[in-house]
């Protein structure tokens, strides 16, 4: 029957329809496309997290050492150099503010240049060469000349007259100047009442007559330049 139709629809001149569907799709092709979509997002998504990591970690200024510094050195401001560094790191450090805490100390041992200021690499005690020596005063407010006075600062230590003394209010008199330059070397506060300890370092034959006058509270100390003249 079906053989019959066929050579009817020939007669009739009609041919079978058939449909070209063209060469097979290569898949190949079909996936590159997405497959270098899929390598630009995880490139994009790993420099993200890259930016986020990096923005959202926050960098303190923190005090480092310049030079190097050999135990035994009295440390000064240009010694110092201020750095940043990540705040997660575990490590103690000292902000760049702190820097009058350790100026005036003494390195307990030898320290390489670039290393991060530690308050225990350093020490109040000062260095004392021959013939010098340091006196302790607990001075009241006005016997010092600022409460930001800290190590490493100049002073001069000078002598007032006694309470008694007449000549306290005559402008004519001279200062009896003890110590026209001794270095600070420890500062602290004492009570509540804007008093300060005050170390200040000098001759072994000036810090007996400052031990003295301090004893009777006739001392008053005068900041002085750090460059002697």
């Amino acid at each position: 029957m079906a053989t019959q139709l066929k050579e009817r629809a020939k007669l009739n001149g009609h041919a079978e329809p058939t449909i070209n569907l063209g060469p097979a799709p290569n898949s190949k092709k079909r996936r590159l496309p997405e497959m270098a979509g899929g390598l630009l997002l995880v490139a994009v998504c790993a420099l993200g997290a890259l930016w986020w990591q990096a923005s959202s970690t926050e960098r303190q200024p923190v005090l480092a050492l310049r030079d190097s510094v050999q135990r035994g050195q009295v440390i000064q401001l240009e010694d110092l150099q201020v750095v940043s560094i990540d705040t997660d790191q575990p490590i103690a450090v000292m902000a760049d503010t702190q820097s009058g805490l350790i100026v005036g100390q003494v390195a307990r041992t030898d320290l390489p240049a670039g290393s991060l200021v530690n308050p225990d690499q350093f020490s109040t005690s000062s260095t004392l060469g021959v013939n010098e020596g340091v006196v302790g005063m607990a001075l009241e407010a006005g016997q010092f000349p600022s409460l930001s006075l800290s190590p490493g600062d100049m002073v001069s230590v000078v002598l007032t007259p006694s309470p008694g003394d007449p000549r306290a209010f005559d402008e004519n008199v001279e200062a009896n100047v003890l110590v026209e330059r001794a270095t600070v070397v420890e500062v602290a506060q004492v009570g509540v009442q804007g008093g300060l300890f005050i170390s200040v370092q000098i001759g072994e034959n000036d810090a007996a007559r400052v031990a003295a006058a301090a004893a009777t509270n006739r001392v008053r100390l005068i900041q002085v330049s750090e460059v002697e003249e």
